[in-house]
């Protein structure tokens, strides 16, 4: 045996889980023709304790081997370890072992977030199984619309657009645009159907190993570096830019980073970008989202979009006009009182 042994590792959803669910990890051999037969046994780990194992077989004839695992239930999000160890079934011999990191989170807490929610003029365009599913299901009060069109005869303050329901044309558009403009706070999610975005054009892009991340941003929040890396990993080539022009007043919150350093302005590659319009906000988010009833990270996602739609929007200032270093902070010069050198 020798490196074709080595196995494909798929985590659903990249071993970012809720706890208390069936999780499922894929197992497939690298090359398509007929693999020897191999014994599997792996373990789920928190530190040094084993939560649950088993040993399958992996067959070299099928495409791939399916193994569901109970994933137990947590208070805070916590790191566990899926590990494994291959051998040949003709002698045992070893012929693979590692491990992943497996997140595993704590159901989403709506309650706060709901009755907040419930004095704002919320809408969602999107199909019923979609985010109004979810959103029905966490209590959260939502008006669903089958199209943006349905945006023209109301007053909204928030409205999210669900994956794939625009299409390309401008007008269609339109509602979004005229709605932000009155004061609305509106979220895009990804859009492939559409080749421009309000204004903007999208641009099939591969993944960047050196992705740029406003990590401080509060669409970020609860989410560090590797988990938001973690929505572009694999080097993926099916991502869509929102291409913004040269100097443009509109905040990049991921984006490709630029070909060389330099203080010239450049045009900006996004996957995610906001962009203040009259006395609203737009948030354009390109990035593709797995399932949002069993993806911790889409729903702390949502969990974040819903919170930063009802703060007040802020000016996007032109690339050229932000500040390049952040102000000195202030430190306090402590004042010594030397006393006279008559005492009572």
């Amino acid at each position: 045996m020798h490196a074709a042994t080595i196995l494909i590792i798929l985590l659903s959803h990249q071993g970012y889980w809720f706890g208390g669910q069936d999780q499922t990890v894929t197992v497939t051999w690298p090359v398509a023709q007929k693999m020897p037969a191999a014994d599997l046994r792996w373990e789920l780990m928190l530190g040094e304790m084993r939560l649950s194992g088993d040993q399958i077989r992996v067959p070299g004839e099928r495409d791939s081997t399916v193994i569901t695992l109970k994933v137990p239930k947590v208070r805070v999000k916590t790191e566990m370890w899926w590990t494994y160890r291959l051998t040949a079934v003709d002698g045992g011999k070893e012929l693979l072992s590692s491990e992943r990191a497996v997140h595993v989170y704590p159901p989403t807490s709506w309650g706060d977030l709901a009755a907040r929610l419930a004095k704002q003029k919320f809408f969602v365009v999107d199909q019923p199984d979609g985010l109004p599913s979810l959103l029905a299901a966490a209590g959260i009060d939502a008006a669903r619309l089958n199209v943006v069109d349905g945006l023209q005869s109301v007053k909204v303050d928030v409205v999210i657009v669900g994956a794939n329901q625009l299409g390309d044309s401008l007008f269609a558009q339109a509602p979004l645009v005229s709605q932000a403009k009155s004061g609305a706070q509106i979220m895009i999610l990804e859009q492939r159907q559409a080749q421009t975005l309000i204004g903007y054009a999208l641009s099939p892009r591969p993944a960047s190993s050196s992705f740029s991340w406003r990590e401080e941003h509060p669409l970020f929040a609860g989410l560090d570096k590797n988990d938001l890396a973690s929505w572009v990993d694999g080097g993926r080539s099916d991502l869509s830019a929102i291409r913004l022009p040269r100097d443009e007043p509109a905040l990049e919150v991921a984006h490709w980073p630029r070909e060389s350093p330099g203080t010239e302005q450049v045009p900006i590659d996004a996957l995610v970008a906001v962009k203040a319009i009259g006395k609203g906000r737009m948030v354009l988010w390109q990035i593709p989202l797995e399932d949002w009833k069993s993806d911790p990270r889409s729903q702390l996602l949502l969990e974040n979009a819903l919170n930063y739609l009802m703060t007040r929007p802020e000016p996007t200032p032109r690339p050229s006009e932000r500040p390049t270093t952040l102000p000195a902070a202030t430190v306090a010069v402590p004042t010594i009182t030397i006393p006279s050198g008559d005492q009572p």
